[in-house]
């Protein structure tokens, strides 16, 4: 697979990943969550794949696909109802 829609360089000690799909405003499809998962294969993780990846990015709060009405969806607060 080549890799078109994730560009990744290593700075100093930094790996940095750049999503390149300015056409669909850098949205996330199979493809490049594909690429994320072969980028971090190439640098040593073994136990990578496109749903760990799509789970990091949901835990860093690059996507927010909760249902509406979610107590953790955006812009509802983020404590649990637990807490209330």
């Amino acid at each position: 697979m080549t890799m078109t829609d994730l560009i990744c360089r290593v700075e100093n000690t930094t790996g940095r990943m750049t999503l390149n799909r300015p056409d669909a405003l850098n949205a996330l499809n199979g493809q490049l969550l594909g690429e994320f998962a072969k980028a971090l294969k190439s640098a040593g993780f073994r136990f990578v794949g496109s749903t760990i990846i799509y789970a990091f990015i949901q835990g860093i709060g690059m996507v927010d696909d909760h249902v509406a009405g979610c107590w953790c969806r955006a812009g509802k607060g983020r404590s649990s109802p637990a807490a209330d």
